[in-house]
């Protein structure tokens, strides 16, 4: 255990002498990133639990975010919407 605390502060000095980030720092800074990701997918998703299908089926086609696009589809898909009505939805077929 303590060989890890020398060697996360060894890798911090040379970060800092440096100027890059290590492989760990990378893959911690991707693993907050890939958090935040969700939490606000889920943020989302727990703002349109009290919206009816057609506010939702109205908002999911005004959107442009991608997080915000990925909560609405899964709160729709919760309520019965399959993954190609959704699509279908969104990209309307050329006729």
């Amino acid at each position: 255990m303590n060989f890890i605390f020398i060697w996360l502060y060894f890798e911090l000095c040379l970060v800092a002498n440096e100027g890059s980030m290590s492989f760990w720092q990378k893959l911690f800074l991707a693993n907050q990133q890939h958090n935040e990701h969700k939490n606000q997918i889920a943020c989302v998703e727990n703002d349109c639990s009290c919206k009816s299908n057609d506010q939702l089926v109205s908002a999911l086609l005004k959107a442009t975010d991608e997080d915000v696009i990925a909560g609405i589809k899964k709160v729709l898909m919760s309520r019965g919407y399959s993954k190609k009505e959704l699509s279908e939805l969104q990209h309307p077929p050329i006729q």
